[in-house]
């Protein structure tokens, strides 16, 4: 009866301690040697009854040796002679023996590991996470990097303890946040070995506030050099203003060494970038704006911007450079131009580059030569006020809609909550057929806070400092597969598109988020799911009725078509987005043939010959085809043929990362 009393026992108390370790979330817990004295107790009794079973009759001395005995079991050693004999009778015994000995060695060694568990954990922890495909080293500015980690569970923080103090308290501090963390010297060696059984890319994210870890950085890049079948992926937060130097220094470098591709980022780009890849204005317009992917020369088109400090002004940015609308007049396409209406209590907020470019309609005029420049992308008004106190119907009467106009109001004043509460309040006064009213939040939690599910939160400066944003594998993917398409057009050499200077890269990328504006526009949309998918045949039913792209003559380029209006929305967008990010026109005496090539840009002096409008970009061909080599194909003087492969090729790239198109 004893026997299976000891087991009873021993069973319980294992419940106990694996409920415990449990609920600790760790079996390395110095807590576990509370369980010492239970299991020594239980071990006294079970060589008490050995000795027992064997003389019948204990004396005191046969008691010492049974909790000498037992105080052994922890070490793993059991004493035979008191045990043996009855093993052997008793099945039930010799298991409580076994069990009671083995759980005995098992608490002690678990409580005295439990002392570095934080170690051990977080060791084993780092080694898992390698092995997943999605792997995230973060370094920079720790406080940074840990919020990185915490939000994203497949990522490592590494802190360089010749830059950043890494205590004991932070240690735990981090162990108690679930952060996995190593704290090492950052060099390419120490990497390398990390990552060892690493099987996927491993993306190596600096977070910092200012360019203090660059160097750090591209030291790091200089002692990756390794052949890998999946590279290292360097991302650099730096500001707006540093994003190209920053980048031309990370492609320097990776230029130098084997299996390394850098690129910058800046979080108010990746705010535009979220929200160029969820929703654009075409998406909201009715569809009785729309004509052959052209606005009726009725409609208007009207955003309105309530606040306008860094958020609003990279979103503003990114309005411009990825809703370019075009309409037709006098039987030829021209821009299609959005009305946008800026408000701030603070003059100073208007004092920018973008607004005041936009302002001075003189800068889309290029005085050295004879030729026009590109169209100007919208129409931009500024006036200083203070919202929150003259948040009246008859300020908004300004913005009063007929059947023809639409608009987009942006609130961005204060905090998620304000503004959600402003918005709300916003809502019920426009007309909901005609507007779409949206709101700032910093954080997925803020735009929990709307009250009325049919205004729209954006922003999400917290939340983008995330592995879905900064790497976006898709718009890699996609950006590259239009990099392919657009070498294939030029008949280049195959240039990733991570290795591309930083405004084609960008430029690459804008142009894959405005796949979703240009379905849009025809009446379509993007999904992940196959459900309801159409066919390649009945999305070009609707984009190319005529079938123009298999024949793809020189003077089909300026016919009025649904076809041509994309391709012009498409020129309009690239046009604007060079314009903004500083580039003015080559003139075209400057264009050359030189090695084979056609040479139209400058990128070093950020000279572009096509930036003109679309069809004047014929005077272009026509010189690029004067300077062509004899018996030289004239197709590569087309620079219009680049406009269309957007759509034109469309199903093939969407394919690379799983998308498949619907109707809207």
């Amino acid at each position: 009866m004893a026997p299976i009393i000891y087991l009873i026992l021993l069973c319980l108390v294992l419940v106990v301690v694996v409920l415990m370790n449990i609920l600790s979330r760790t079996f390395l817990d110095k807590k576990n040697l509370v369980f010492f004295l239970p299991v020594l107790i239980i071990l006294f009794c079970i060589y008490v009854t050995g000795y027992y079973e064997q003389i019948g009759k204990l004396n005191g001395l046969n008691y010492f040796e049974c909790i000498k005995a037992a105080f052994d079991a922890f070490t793993f050693k059991i004493e035979n002679k008191i045990v043996a004999p009855y093993m052997e009778k008793n099945v039930i015994y010799a298991i409580d023996v076994y069990f009671a000995a083995t759980f005995a060695g098992l608490t002690v060694i678990s409580g005295i590991l439990g002392f570095f568990k934080v170690g051990i954990d977080n060791y084993f922890n780092g080694l898992f996470k390698t092995f997943h495909k999605d792997l995230d080293i973060v370094v920079g500015d720790p406080a940074l990097a840990a919020q990185y980690v915490k939000r994203n569970k497949h990522s490592i923080l590494w802190v360089d303890p010749r830059m950043n103090r890494l205590s004991q308290e932070d240690k735990k501090k981090y162990y108690s946040s679930k952060i996995t963390y190593v704290n090492q010297p950052l060099n390419g060696n120490r990497v390398k070995v990390f990552t060892l059984l690493h099987r996927g890319y491993t993306q190596i994210i600096c977070l910092q506030n200012d360019n203090k870890y660059l160097s750090d950085v591209l030291s790091l890049i200089d002692t990756l050099n390794n052949k890998r079948k999946h590279p290292f992926r360097v991302y650099v937060q730096t500001s707006s203003e540093l994003l190209s130097f920053v980048d031309d220094k990370l492609s320097e470098r990776c230029s130098k060494v084997s299996g390394v591709v850098g690129s910058s980022f800046d979080v108010y780009e990746l705010i535009t970038r979220r929200f160029s890849n969820q929703h654009n204005l075409a998406e909201y317009l009715p569809r009785s704006f729309f004509k052959d992917g052209a606005v009726l020369n009725d409609k208007k088109i009207k955003v309105v911007m309530l606040g306008f400090g860094k958020t609003s002004k990279a979103m503003f940015k990114g309005l411009v450079l990825n809703n370019q609308f075009v309409e037709v007049v006098k039987g030829k396409y021209q821009a299609k131009k959005v009305e946008y209406y800026l408000y701030d209590m603070n003059q100073k907020a208007f004092n920018d580059d973008l607004v005041s470019l936009l302002l001075n309609k003189e800068s889309f005029k290029e005085r050295d030569s004879k030729e026009s420049y590109s169209e100007l992308p919208c129409e931009i008004h500024t006036d200083v006020i203070d919202i929150r106190n003259n948040f009246e119907k008859s300020f908004l009467e300004n913005f009063k809609c007929d059947e023809n106009e639409f608009a987009f109001y942006f609130v961005s004043l204060k905090d998620g909550l304000e503004n959600a509460l402003i918005a709300d309040k916003l809502s019920k006064v426009v007309d909901p057929n005609k507007s779409v009213v949206l709101y700032n939040v910093d954080n997925d939690k803020e735009a929990l806070a709307a009250v009325n599910s049919r205004i729209i939160p954006f922003g999400y400066k917290q939340s983008v400092l995330s592995h879905k944003y900064i790497c976006d594998e898709r718009l890699w993917e996609l950006s590259n597969a239009h990099n392919k398409a657009y070498n294939s057009y030029r008949g280049n050499e195959d240039i990733s598109y991570m290795r591309r200077p930083v405004v084609e890269k960008i430029s690459n990328a804008y142009s894959v988020i405005n796949y979703r504006f240009k379905l849009n526009i025809l009446g379509f949309d993007f999904a992940e799911s196959k459900d309801n998918a159409i066919s390649q045949e009945e999305f070009f039913k609707v984009y190319d009725p005529e079938n123009r792209r298999s024949e793809d003559k020189y003077e089909n380029y300026f016919l009025i078509s649904t076809r041509n209006a994309i391709a012009y929305q498409e020129h309009l967008r690239w046009a604007t987005f060079y314009l903004l990010n500083g580039y003015t026109l080559l003139p075209l005496d400057k264009v050359t043939h030189e090695d084979g090539k056609l040479v139209h840009k400058d990128t070093q002096n950020k000279r572009h010959a096509c930036l003109l409008p679309y069809y004047e970009l014929d005077k272009l061909v026509k010189i690029e085809e004067s300077l062509l080599p004899k018996g030289e194909d004239k197709a590569k003087a087309d620079i219009y043929k680049y406009d269309f492969q957007s759509l034109d090729k469309l199903f093939e790239t969407i394919e690379i990362a799983g998308y498949s198109i619907v109707r809207k």
